[in-house]
């Protein structure tokens, strides 16, 4: 009985009624993506999920930015939901190299989580990368820069300016200048926030939800894209800019019908794929912190070539990840209780 209550408790804390769970289902299989693309694995698998499963997380937090907020609180939002977990992998990082501090250590530690590189070409070559994380400052650089597009009243006004700044971030990383903070990628992806906010506005999520027969009419589109070499930010491969913008749009859509699927008929791995979802910056920086230890310790036993090795590590990160999400239910629950039972 209590095992099936703490099991009952966990799974059912995850959404409200209002809440598209799709989305949640659809989150975990890009996070899932994400740690698959981290190994060594056949190329045209790698151009399929590079070609849309970043662009997903930047285009549905779009989705759900609340135009209605004033500057400042979205300000206030933005710096909680992305530094917040930045200022929390340091920390972690930190200890886990305890053994590692020495001067220089040091210095050069904060010189790269100051600069929270991901990769380096024509300037700042030095400058070591924060690995996976810097993901999360991205977001963080694009949501940043919205706050101030939504201050622009007119529409077509933000339109221009969303496609000035994208194209803009799209000659910075084809010239090689590649920024602190993924500034120059965050600028590119700013398209994609835009157009997940037009499709939260305009209704079209929801008509894609409801006509999922127009998956047969999507594909093609998402599979001519990868065909031409798709998209993989990271080292700013943006291929022809246009095309791979509705191609990766159309990629999205497409894993999104897949989504509704899983949401639909198949409970258990919905369940956990939400979870995987809603916490998928948890796993990310869990990711970053422990994947080369993982790594090294499962190749003591298994190839790094073979798909058992590649399953092993996953799985043990995505349990460390439910041990640590679970644990922070556990806290989170008994404070409220805590604050209830104070207040009675």
């Amino acid at each position: 009985g209590f095992l099936k209550q703490i099991n009952i408790d966990f799974f059912n804390q995850k959404y409200n009624t209002s809440r598209d769970t799709t989305i949640d289902v659809l989150r975990g299989i890009l996070i899932i993506m994400m740690l698959i693309g981290h190994f060594s694995i056949n190329n045209n698998l790698r151009i399929i999920i590079y070609s849309c499963h970043m662009i997903a997380f930047v285009f549905f937090s779009g989705y759900f930015y609340n135009t209605s907020r004033g500057y400042s609180s979205n300000l206030k939002i933005t710096i909680k939901n992305f530094l917040k977990p930045y200022i929390v992998f340091i920390f972690l990082d930190m200890i886990l190299n305890f053994n590692n501090w020495n001067t220089s250590y040091l210095k050069e530690s904060l010189v790269r989580y100051l600069l929270g590189m991901s990769f380096s070409k024509s300037i700042l070559k030095g400058i070591a990368s924060i690995g996976p994380v810097y993901f999360v400052l991205l977001l963080f650089v694009v949501r940043f820069i919205y706050v101030f597009i939504d201050e622009i009243k007119n529409e077509w006004g933000q339109w221009i300016a969303v496609l000035c700044i994208s194209l803009f971030g799209y000659a910075l990383g084809k010239m090689g200048y590649w920024l602190p903070w993924s500034i120059d990628v965050a600028m590119y992806c700013i398209i994609f926030y835009k157009l997940g906010l037009y499709f939260n506005k305009s209704g079209l999520i929801k008509f894609i939800k409801e006509n999922s027969c127009i998956y047969f009419l999507l594909s093609p589109i998402w599979g001519y894209m990868i065909y031409i070499g798709g998209m993989e930010v990271a080292t700013r491969n943006y291929g022809q800019y246009g095309i791979t913008i509705i191609g990766s749009i159309i990629g999205v859509l497409t894993i999104y019908i897949f989504a509704e699927y899983i949401n639909r008929n198949v409970f258990i791995i919905k369940e956990l794929l939400g979870i995987f979802g809603k916490e998928s910056i948890i796993i990310l920086i869990l990711h970053t912190l422990v994947d080369g230890k993982i790594k090294n310790i499962v190749s003591l036993r298994f190839d790094s070539n073979h798909f058992t090795f590649m399953f092993l590590v996953i799985l043990i990160q995505l349990s460390l990840a439910m041990m640590f999400i679970w644990g922070k239910r556990i806290i989170k629950n008994t404070n409220e209780k805590f604050l209830f039972y104070g207040k009675q």
